[in-house]
């Protein structure tokens, strides 16, 4: 009986932390394309486009796929998403702007 029950739990774990990982590998796959046609848009529309990082794709998307599958996608959990990724674009652009200590 321990020994079934030890069989059982694995494959539980095991099955976690597989779905998790083809929930990071849509999340990239969606962010990736996303990403992709923003910029093929602007390079057609021949305006100046501001890059963001892939980072924050992968981010928004990763968040809003977990929001979906755990049933919890409101207005209130997607404006928290968007705030957070908000948060982390500002972060990234104060620190992409401070200068390194590198030697020259």
């Amino acid at each position: 009986m321990l020994g079934g029950s030890a069989s059982v739990l694995t494959i539980l774990i095991q099955s976690h932390f597989q779905r998790k990982r083809e929930l990071l590998k849509m999340s990239s796959d969606i962010a990736l394309k996303d990403y992709e046609m923003l910029e093929a848009a602007a390079v057609r529309s021949g305006r100046p486009y501001n890059r963001m990082p892939l980072v924050l794709h992968l981010h928004y998307h990763a968040g809003l796929l977990q929001l979906i599958h755990d049933g919890k996608l409101n207005d209130e959990s997607y404006n928290a998403l968007v705030e957070t990724n908000r948060a982390l674009s500002e972060q990234i652009k104060r620190h992409s702007s401070t200068p390194t200590n590198a030697p020259t």
